[in-house]
């Protein structure tokens, strides 16, 4: 679960966590982590058991001093496949778990003005992603994401527009996506997001003795 980015009591984060642990979440995903301080968290860290935190950044030096279980990326834009070894090798030296963030592509051009575009390459760009990824040697892999329409970033079954709203609603289709076409394209990325997952548990598992 992601917690959100504007918490300004420590007794509050720490009772909302202590709260979602009672209903059985213990994995927390946090956005922005250092709008608290790396003291702050520390103490809330060695306070509240049973739980992991990952923290969204790349200074991984913060995220050891902050006592954070792990980190992640998030941003599929400017934190790239070819920076996920790099990022990795720095986190496990300081004993952090690395979870990299891969993607299929990003445009938020209609929602928020972002000019930049990662395109999809008909399921190249997640492909490249999830093969540096897994390259990294991580602990998990996170998905940017699931369904954020406005960024452009789903790999849920897509269609063009609802019916009568086109002008309004027009999303890009998985056309073309993996050479699948029509009706079969609309999973294109969740299936494939089957594959990638099942290769990185076989990359997990220990090799069998000769």
């Amino acid at each position: 679960m992601q917690l959100p980015r504007i918490l300004n009591q420590d007794s509050q984060l720490r009772s909302d966590l202590e709260h979602l642990q009672q209903l059985g979440i213990r994995r927390f995903f946090v956005y922005h982590p250092f709008d608290i301080s790396d003291a702050d968290w520390a103490a809330l860290r060695d306070s509240v058991q049973g739980v992991q935190l990952f923290a969204e950044t790349t200074l991984i030096g913060h995220a050891a001093a902050a006592h954070f279980d792990g980190v992640y990326t998030y941003d599929i834009v400017n934190r790239g496949a070819g920076t996920f070894d790099r990022f990795c090798k720095a986190a496990h030296k300081l004993k952090l778990l690395c979870l990299p963030s891969v993607g299929p592509g990003y445009d938020a051009t209609r929602a928020t003005g972002d000019k930049r575009i990662k395109p999809r390459r008909d399921g190249r760009t997640y492909d490249s992603m999830w093969t540096a990824a897994i390259h990294s040697k991580p602990d998990g892999v996170t998905i940017t994401s699931y369904n954020e329409w406005h960024e452009g970033t789903q790999i849920e079954p897509a269609r063009t527009a609802p019916p009568g709203n086109a002008a309004k609603l027009s999303y890009e289709t998985y056309e073309g996506a993996y050479g699948l076409h029509g009706k079969a394209a609309q999973r294109a990325y969740l299936d494939r997001t089957r594959f990638w997952v099942r290769t990185l548990a076989r990359s997990e598992r220990p090799e069998e003795p000769g």
